[in-house]
């Protein structure tokens, strides 16, 4: 992903949601953005807002929803 269509996917958003990434605390992995997401930042997890139709055709059920802080993630 280049840096001109994460900026394009993240006017998209929310503006108020915080920023997390998938990686590890000592900074050991690094890796190019593929893709990001909505979803509930809580305690270092990050999971689903709204489950909708195509999360449920991809696998996931309310058990993957949290509670937590709006968030946007970088994978």
């Amino acid at each position: 992903m280049t840096v001109k269509e994460l900026i394009t996917k993240l006017q998209e958003m929310d503006q108020d949601r915080i920023v997390v990434a998938s990686s590890d605390s000592e900074g050991n992995s690094f890796r190019k953005i593929s893709d990001i997401c909505t979803g509930n930042y809580r305690d270092r997890e990050f999971g689903i807002d709204v489950l909708t139709n195509e999360d449920i055709e991809q696998g996931y059920t309310e058990e993957d929803c949290i509670e937590g802080e709006s968030a946007v993630c970088l994978w």
